[in-house]
C-alpha cells in the first residue's frame, strides 16, 4: 500500500508506505499526522463530514495552492493493485476522481473501496480523534454492531441481525405460548367446574332416561289392561249378538203375526174410516130430516093452533 499527497493542508509533497502489520505514525503536535487520516478518508471516497473538520474539500488545499491530490495504492491480492487518486481544485470546491489513471465517479470508487472490505466511516475501523468524543457515547449495541461489521462485514452482520430476528421471534413465541399455556390452565380450571355440572347434567339425562322408560312401561301396562278389557267386551259382545241372532229367528213369527195384525187393522181402520164417513154423511142427513121436520112441525103446529083456536071461538057462537 502506499499514499502520497501533494498540497494537502500542511503538506506540500508527501508519500509514505505503510507495511502488512501494525503501523504507527509518532510526532508532536501540528507535525500532520491527522492530516494523514483524513488523506486516508477522503482519497478513499469519503466526504468530509465524515472526519468532523472542515465542511468544504476545498479547505483542504494547502494554504496559498489553487490545487492539490491524493493518490491511494491499494494491495490486491487476487489481482493487480488498485491506483485510486482524487483531485482537488480549491477554486470551484469539487473533485475529480480516478482509478488506475481513468476518470471514474466517486460512487464508482466508493464500490470499488468497499470491494476491499474498508470501512471509513466505522469507527471501530476507522477513528478520526475528532470524533472520539461519538466514539465513547455508542452504546454497547452499536459498540457490537460496529465491530462485527469491522470484523466481518455485511455477511456477518446480516448473521447477527438474522439472530436478532431469530429471537425476537423466539420471544414472541415464548410470549404467545405464554399466553396459550395461561388459556389452557384457565380453560383446564373450567373444565373442571363445567365436569361436575356435565355429570350432574349426565345423571340428569340417566334419570329423565328412566322417567321415559318407565312411561313405556306405563303405557303398555295400561295397553295390556286395555286389550283385556276389549277382548272380554268383544266376547260380551260376540254372545250378545247371537242371542240378538236366536232372539231375532224367534220374533220373526211374532213379526209375521204383527205384521198380519197391522194389515187387519189397517183394514178395519179402513172400514172404520169408512163407516165413520156413512156414519156422518147419515147423521147430517138426518139431522137435515129433523130440521126439516122441526120447521113442518111448526108450520103444522101454528096451523093447529089457528084450527083449535077457530073451532073454540065457533063452540062459543054456537
Amino acid at each position: 500500500m502506499k499514499v502520497s499527497m501533494k498540497s494537502f493542508v500542511t503538506y506540500e509533497s508527501c508519500t509514505f508506505t505503510p507495511g502488512p502489520n501494525l503501523n504507527m505514525i509518532i510526532g508532536p503536535n501540528g507535525t500532520g499526522k491527522s492530516t494523514i487520516v483524513c488523506a486516508l478518508a477522503l482519497g478513499l471516497g469519503w466526504n468530509t463530514n465524515l472526519l468532523g473538520r472542515a465542511k468544504d474539500i476545498s479547505e483542504f488545499v494547502k494554504h496559498g495552492a489553487d490545487k492539490g491530490w491524493i493518490e491511494i495504492i491499494l494491495c490486491n491480492r487476487h489481482g493487480a493493485n488498485v491506483a485510486i487518486k482524487r483531485h482537488i481544485n480549491k477554486n470551484n470546491n469539487t473533485s475529480v476522481w480516478k482509478i488506475n489513471g481513468e476518470n471514474k465517479t466517486q460512487k464508482e470508487v466508493m464500490k470499488k473501496v468497499q470491494s476491499f472490505d474498508i470501512q471509513v466511516d466505522n469507527l471501530c475501523q476507522f477513528l478520526p480523534q475528532d470524533r472520539v468524543s461519538e466514539f465513547a457515547q455508542m452504546t454497547p449495541q452499536e459498540l457490537l454492531k460496529e465491530t462485527q461489521r469491522a470484523v466481518g462485514g455485511d455477511e456477518l452482520i446480516h448473521a447477527h441481525q438474522k439472530m436478532i430476528e431469530l429471537w425476537n421471534e423466539h420471544k414472541s413465541i415464548t410470549a404467545s405460548m405464554k399466553g396459550y399455556l395461561e388459556s389452557i390452565e384457565t380453560n383446564e380450571k373450567r373444565n373442571a367446574a363445567i365436569e361436575k355440572d356435565v355429570f350432574r347434567f349426565q345423571q340428569r339425562e340417566a334419570v329423565l332416561r328412566k322417567v321415559r322408560l318407565l312411561e313405556i312401561w306405563i303405557l303398555y301396562a295400561k295397553y295390556g289392561v286395555a286389550k283385556d278389557e276389549y277382548n272380554t267386551v268383544k266376547e260380551s259382545r260376540r254372545v250378545c249378538f247371537a242371542m240378538f241372532k236366536q232372539l231375532q229367528a224367534e220374533v220373526k213369527p211374532l213379526e209375521r203375526k204383527r205384521s198380519e195384525m197391522e194389515q187387519s187393522e189397517k183394514t178395519r181402520s179402513e172400514e172404520k174410516a169408512v163407516l165413520d164417513r156413512q156414519y156422518q154423511k147419515t147423521v147430517h142427513t138426518m139431522k137435515a130430516k129433523g130440521t126439516a121436520i122441526e120447521a113442518a112441525v111448526r108450520v103444522y103446529g101454528r096451523r093447529f093452533g089457528r084450527l083449535r083456536r077457530g073451532l073454540y071461538f065457533n063452540d062459543i057462537l054456537t
